[in-house]
């Protein structure tokens, strides 16, 4: 059984001979340099030295094309503002880029977003792989690994990059047509982008990004999002399910818990990372929703920097009551950061490949 038939296998809840060995996000770059010194080789992956499984994202890109031109507005001894590809002004801190706040955004009415739609041609042909041909779509066909599709930024983060979070939640009581015309204009734009794609691969997963939560509840209401996400996202989903795609995952950050009836309702049969920070708990969300939902993720990364004793917790607790059910795949809840020891981390792996099935 190869990886791509054991994903398969162990997320329509049917038995694989071990779980498969992988990450649905990487390890932040920070983390590389720290494991690199600590003994991982510099010209070998993660993947090959602790022998883990591979994933394969179709790198479609979503963005605004042509990109917004990258402009630097100031620089210090600790931080860089600047505005990045999407038109959003940026302030990263020097010693660590996944640290930054966002101080400006390009869409601040109707005007605004009329003019942005101009760079979301979803015939636009950068948007696919630059060898896109027969030789790359054999690749994906043939692989023995899961190949997947991410489509970000969807409706939350697209209007949430677009305008910022201040102006997009007041927009949901102020100018709800303005985001109707939006999410109704994202749906389309992906639908048009990836028929192509859907019409040469076989696809396994696609992953649809949203972000709709943080730690301690989603960003809107159930009312919400059945009255604004349920017209324009059926349709995407529906489409994918006409393409007979296995796993359609709700790809959030957060606690996601208060619309997650919703997402399984409108199609959803899977979501991902799990963030264990919100007290979220992949066994309990199975006894809640058994079947319709499969699990990946919810190994936190505070257990990871915590020590073994933690990762042995969290692996005897949530990893083996859900090996027999099957659903269920452990990945780090997030991007693998720097505080994690390349130690602690190749141990959760081992211990990962002792579970077996």
């Amino acid at each position: 059984m190869n990886t791509r038939e054991r994903f398969l296998k162990i997320m329509s809840f049917q038995k694989a001979d071990r779980l498969p060995l992988i990450e649905v996000e990487s390890y932040e770059s920070e983390t590389l340099k720290r494991w690199h010194k600590e003994g991982l080789p510099e010209n070998k992956s993660v993947v090959d030295v602790l022998g883990m499984d591979r994933i394969e994202y179709v790198p479609i890109d979503f963005n605004p094309l042509p990109g917004f031109e990258s402009k630097l507005i100031h620089e210090d001894e600790h931080y860089i503002t600047s505005t990045n590809h999407m038109g959003i002004t940026v302030r990263y801190r020097k010693d660590h880029g996944m640290i930054y706040s966002y101080l400006d955004h390009p869409i601040k009415n109707r005007d605004d977003w009329m003019r942005m739609k101009e760079r979301f041609d979803p015939n636009d042909p950068k948007r696919y792989p630059a060898n896109w041909g027969t030789d790359l779509i054999n690749h994906y066909n043939q692989a023995d690994h899961p190949i997947g599709l991410t489509l970000h930024p969807f409706f939350f983060r697209l209007a949430f990059f677009m305008m910022g979070m201040e102006r997009f939640m007041l927009a949901f009581y102020d100018q709800p047509d303005l985001v109707h015309d939006m999410f109704e204009d994202c749906a389309d734009f992906c639908l048009a982008t990836i028929q192509k794609l859907f019409n040469a691969v076989r696809i396994d997963f696609v992953a649809i990004a949203e972000d709709l939560a943080f730690k301690h509840s989603s960003h809107i209401s159930p009312e919400m999002y059945r009255e604004f996400w349920f017209p324009h996202q059926k349709k995407v989903i529906d489409f994918l399910k006409s393409k007979n795609v296995p796993v359609i995952g709700l790809w959030s950050s957060g606690d996601i818990r208060p619309v997650l009836p919703l997402a399984i309702e409108c199609g959803y049969n899977a979501t991902w990372p799990l963030e264990e920070v919100t007290g979220i708990n992949a066994v309990e969300l199975y006894k809640e929703y058994g079947k319709s939902l499969g699990l990946i993720g919810n190994i936190g990364i505070q257990t990871l920097i915590k020590g073994k004793e933690h990762i042995k917790q969290a692996v005897e607790t949530k990893v083996l009551p859900l090996i027999e059910t099957g659903g269920y795949i452990p990945t780090v809840d997030d991007m693998t950061p720097p505080e994690v020891s390349f130690e602690n981390y190749a141990y959760y792996i081992e211990l990962l490949k002792q579970t077996g099935i």
